[in-house]
């Protein structure tokens, strides 16, 4: 018995003695964009073969896969988290048109140049990169909140250190401690690509600008052996050198490449050095991950016999423990708001509250709702714990190149051979008129069909569901009168006109609106017989709207509704010259099964008395009888349903291009009675296009059952 007390007592001193005398292993994971799902594929083998990983650095991307394997997320859920993430949606910041609001639906459709300028004191002022980073941030944190209590990055459940650089200054930062989510994304903050971030008082930038391998930070933390594992993209080619966004690219590549020999002269003889074979693989390829992943896996097998010299027992072995998420109670709430809104508009959109129990999801629906707003360049959180709950601090920071906005469009179509416009759209934004969220909105179109107008949007409450909406302004429209298919004449229509309503929106799917217009008008003949009467007219109306609106795009959704009708009665009282009443009718449905997009849509219009030059319905164009010219067909009555198919693919990198066809039935009446098949047209068409920075190109051809052919073009957007 005493010989075995014995033999115990000896393995208690000589088996700690044994793991002390282990070298530590640091992991070394360098940047390179989405080429960094490699290093995943290195972390699934070195965890298969029981290689202890002691401490990580990490730059970049290599930041964001250390950080999470550090606080204890394993490979594979890595893997997993890599392959579902939509990073095109986490990659940008605009909010999705769906849950945008009916107005800033209503105001972003006007302009087919995606994005704003800002605008003050005769200077154009533009955002600090074309990521804020705004849902990047909330998904890390959302993904890390098992450590969200760890404040020193030693205590996790390997130690960490991410780098990234002093934009001001040009200086390297070592994060290790505060907030992992906003540590991981200040080290891939890409000059030029994503804005820098203020952490701490020091505005930064990408790590791998001043150290894209942080062997020496990994050696200095305490590694004994370091696996260095290198995924950075080498240095494009002359026919890779196009634009301003790949010249700094290269530029960024240029340092990186630097700073990259100058560490790997640093390799040890007992260093193992992984360049997993990406070749030309993308930075920007998220979507590929798998393809990287698996070449990260090669790369650690063709190393096997190096890296199995660092191998332990089962026994031996230990892998990080990823913490368990505990329900926590928020015991207080503190807003930092520093956008021209009142608070209230802000607490009535976060219901997360003192007492609840966190729920990041529920607190980032929140969040990205208030950023949908459109006020913010970064709307965020950061938490506090202590023995009582978690404190949680809410952050609204205003855009530093608001409030007054340059928005820009286009309006471009052509029959070819016939009837051919072109608009160009320049507009002016002012947010936060007042606290409440009051918006001031006028642009200005010039070239074939000018137009002028001046919108004021006005919350009613801190809610800003009920609302006040007016808008002025002046148009002159190209009306063709047809024979046939044959422009006789054309007029130019000028509309002075006016509205002032209330509504009430719900949520940011669905509006109703009750108003007043008031019209004055005219046509001057400029296409035809010189004895053909101009005509003056005079239209006052009270009408009532109600708006369903969930699509996904304005111009070809693949997803979402919208079912739009509004009934309007026009009024001698109101300075209508005749009493009429009309009420139109737009619904559509859209869906989409992988890169096949479809749709169904439902347009009806009707009259009732006597309605004017300017309110009378008209037919013809893409989507409203593609077959026929536009406005080839009017009426005091419309209808037509139409189908709609397209595929999309890549055109060119970063632009989709769609292919599809469209067919359609309906027509335009004078009277109720004269709503026949016989009178109703068939139309048929097919186009190609792509979504370009200036809007949407289409060109196409259709035909009708009447004989119409008819070959179109369009870009932009129609006023």
């Amino acid at each position: 018995m005493r010989a075995i007390c014995r033999l115990f007592y000896l393995i208690l001193i000589f088996v700690p003695l044994a793991a002390e005398a282990r070298p530590k292993i640091g992991l070394v994971l360098s940047g390179g964009g989405a080429r960094g799902a490699a290093h995943i594929g290195v972390l699934k083998y070195l965890e298969e073969q029981r290689i202890p990983i002691d401490l990580i650095a990490g730059t970049s991307m290599g930041a964001i896969v250390g950080g999470l394997y550090a606080s204890g997320v394993s490979a594979d859920e890595i893997a997993r988290i890599t392959r579902e993430m939509d990073w095109t949606r986490k990659l940008i910041d605009d909010v999705p048109r769906q849950e945008r609001s009916i107005q800033r639906k209503r105001i972003d459709d006007l302009f087919s140049v995606q994005g704003s300028l800002g605008f003050e004191k005769g200077e154009i002022k533009m955002p600090s990169g074309a990521i804020q980073g705004q849902n990047i941030i909330l998904e890390l944190q959302r993904i890390t909140q098992h450590v969200s209590h760890i404040d020193d990055f030693a205590q996790l459940p390997i130690p960490f250190k991410a780098v990234a650089s002093d934009i001001i200054t040009g200086e390297m930062v070592l994060l290790d401690h505060g907030d992992l989510a906003i540590a991981m994304r200040a080290s891939m903050g890409v000059p030029a690509f994503f804005a820098p971030i203020f952490v701490e008082g020091r505005l930064l930038v990408d790590g791998g600008v001043t150290n894209n391998i942080p062997m020496d930070i990994a050696r200095e933390m305490g590694a004994d052996i370091l696996i260095v594992v290198d995924i950075g993209a080498p240095l494009l080619g002359e026919a890779g050198i196009n634009n301003l966004i790949t010249i700094t690219d290269q530029l960024t590549r240029m340092l990186i490449s630097t700073n990259n020999a100058r560490q790997l002269e640093t390799l040890g003889e007992n260093d193992i050095l992984l360049e997993p074979e990406l070749g030309d693989f993308s930075s920007v390829a998220f979507d590929q991950a798998e393809e990287a992943i698996g070449i990260g896996y090669e790369a650690a097998t063709s190393y096997g016999r190096s890296l199995q010299k660092l191998q332990l027992s089962e026994a031996q072995y230990f892998g990080a423990v990823k913490p368990e998420v505990q329900d926590i109670k928020i015991s207080n709430v503190k807003l930092d708001n520093s956008s021209g809104l009142n608070d209230k508009v802000i607490d009535h959109i976060v219901k997360t509250s003192e007492g609840d129990t966190l729920d990041l999801e529920k607190l980032e629906r929140e969040l990205t709702k208030v950023f949908g707003l459109g006020n913010f360049e970064h709307v965020g959180y950061g938490l506090t714990h202590h023995a009582e709950g978690v404190d949680l601090g809410i952050t609204t920071t205003a855009k530093s190149w608001g409030p007054n906005y340059l928005r820009f469009g286009i309006s471009a179509e052509s029959g070819f051979d016939h009837d051919s416009r072109a608009t160009l759209l320049m507009g002016y934004t002012r947010e936060e008129m007042n606290d409440a969220g009051a918006h001031w909105t006028t642009f200005v179109g010039v070239g074939d069909e000018p137009i002028v107008q001046t919108m004021w949007y006005q919350p009613l409450s801190y809610k800003q569901n009920w609302y006040f909406f007016s808008r002025v302004g002046f148009s002159d429209e190209v009306l063709p009168e047809y024979v046939d298919d044959e422009i006789v004449s054309a007029f130019g229509l000028r509309r002075v006109s006016g509205f002032a309503g209330f509504g009430y929106e719900f949520e940011s799917f669905a509006n109703f609106q009750l108003g007043i217009s008031r019209t004055s008008g005219s046509t001057d003949l400029s296409v035809g017989d010189p004895a053909t009467p101009e005509l003056d007219f005079e239209d006052g109306s009270v009408s009532l709207q109600y708006l369903y609106d969930t699509r996904n795009d304005v111009d070809f959704p693949s997803s979402g509704s919208v079912f739009d009708i509004a009934v309007r009665s026009s009024m001698r009282q109101l300075g209508a010259e005749d009493s009429y009443q009309q009420w139109e009718l737009s619904a559509a449905r859209y869906f989409a099964r992988g890169l096949h997009n479809f749709g169904v849509t439902l347009n009806l219009g009707s009259t009732n008395g006597h309605s004017n030059v300017s309110s009378i319905y008209r037919l013809g164009g893409y989507g409203k009888l593609t077959g026929l010219r536009v406005d080839q067909l009017k009426g005091n009555y419309k209808g037509v349903l139409s189908g709609v198919y397209y595929h999309r693919y890549e055109a060119i990198p970063v632009v989709d291009g769609f292919i599809g066809a469209i067919v359609e039935y309906g027509g335009a009446w004078d009277r109720r009675e004269d709503i026949l098949a016989a009178n109703s047209i068939f139309s048929a068409g097919t186009f190609v296009g792509a979504d370009t920075p200036i809007g949407t190109l289409q060109i196409g051809v259709a035909f009708s059952d009447k004989g119409d052919v008819t070959a179109f073009s369009r870009i932009g957007r129609a006023f």
